[in-house]
């Protein structure tokens, strides 16, 4: 064989393999190409869902308002009933976004003190504050933890209500309001 004929054998088998190459690269090509296909596809997708997405975020933002102006509604009608009873107005009831529920009394001091936090005394107060708030028709109230003073004032509360109160407790008030029953046991 001629020199020009091992030199075109040569030339013919490196073109087969180049030809072999690209057409390797081609099906990498079309892939690449349904690739690019299909991430625009999921960025068409991703541009409507971050719509929704905002659309939803714009309307619970809307029901959140709505529900907190309805519990804004209820706990601040409930705090007046409340401040019925008390000796001195102050009541705290408040539920905030998390559903996290603050019943207490705000003391001379201005601080909030928990219901758990309440003095027995106060706790007798708060109780029937509760009771009243709450729209109950009969109050049943052991008295015991109230000094004189407080015992005949929480009387006079009870007695302008328009329900049925029964107090006990081992000591006698100051005085007896009008319309109240003593026994003596």
């Amino acid at each position: 064989m001629t020199d020009a004929l091992i030199m075109l054998k040569e030339k013919l088998t490196g073109l087969q393999a180049k030809r072999k190459e690209l057409a390797n690269n081609k099906s990498l090509f079309l892939r690449a190409a349904g690739v690019d296909e299909q991430a625009k596809k999921a960025r068409q997708d991703a541009e409507a869902l971050a719509g929704t997405i905002k659309d939803l975020k714009a309307r619970h933002a809307g029901l959140v308002e709505k529900k907190n102006a309805a519990l804004r509604t209820t706990t601040a009608a409930i705090t007046a009933a409340l401040d019925t009873l008390l000796p001195s107005a102050g009541a705290v009831f408040e539920i905030d976004e998390d559903g996290k529920c603050l019943i207490g009394w705000r003391n001379e001091k201005g601080n909030v003190v928990a219901y758990p936090g309440l003095s027995g005394g106060e706790k007798v107060f708060f109780d029937a504050a509760l009771c009243f708030a709450l729209r109950c028709n009969v109050l049943l109230q052991e008295s015991a933890e109230l000094d004189i003073d407080h015992f005949s004032e929480s009387l006079k509360k009870y007695g302008e209500l328009d329900i049925q109160a029964i107090v006990s407790s081992c000591h006698m008030p100051k005085e007896v309001p009008k319309d109240w029953t003593v026994i003596k046991l």
